[in-house]
């Protein structure tokens, strides 16, 4: 019998809960849509020292309505292996075309309900013209026991690797 009242006690409770949620949830629930961005030109793209840089231009929307985007930029001078430390490395918030380096543009852009999307482009400054026709493209193994490297041209003077001296590490290099 005692088992019975408990049981009865755990149904109301339910029931009550179950009504009382159908209110409280009522119109709260909903899609949002991410902001979806289209990138003009390439995403990676290099410049010789002292050209001009054009950005190509970034749209987004959401659920086809665009929206507003921003932009801001990292970037950081080459330095030079053996020459200067690693505490010598700087970074600026503007892509100074007169200083060879690399330089990541963020494209923000926010929705209706305030999630924030964002989409980048990598732009090198080069210091001389790339070789067009050098490319690094391949697997490569080493004598050590350690996973291949993969290395990928993404532009003319920039490689992609993964893998670099045996660990699992991206980097973006250029080739004189």
């Amino acid at each position: 019998m005692k088992k019975n009242k408990i049981l009865f006690v755990i149904a109301l409770l339910l029931t009550g809960s179950l009504m009382s949620c159908e209110k409280d949830t009522e119109d709260i629930s909903r899609i949002t849509f991410y902001p979806d961005f289209v990138i003009g030109g390439e995403e990676v793209m290099t410049l010789v020292q002292g050209e001009e840089f054009v950005d190509p231009g970034v749209t987004a929307s959401a659920n086809e309505v665009e929206l507003d985007v921003t932009t801001s930029i990292v970037g950081s001078p080459f330095i030079v292996p053996g020459q200067t430390q690693p505490e010598d490395v700087t970074y600026t918030n503007s892509l100074d075309t007169n200083v060879p380096g690399l330089y990541i543009i963020t494209y923000s852009a926010v929705n209706e309900d305030g999630f924030t999307g964002t989409t980048q482009r990598v732009v090198v400054v080069l210091d001389q013209p790339a070789d067009p026709n050098v490319d690094l493209t391949g697997t490569y193994s080493s004598t050590a026991p350690s996973p291949n490297a993969t290395i990928t041209k993404l532009a003319d003077g920039v490689f992609f690797s993964s893998n670099v001296w045996g660990g699992v590490v991206r980097l973006l290099f250029r080739l004189m």
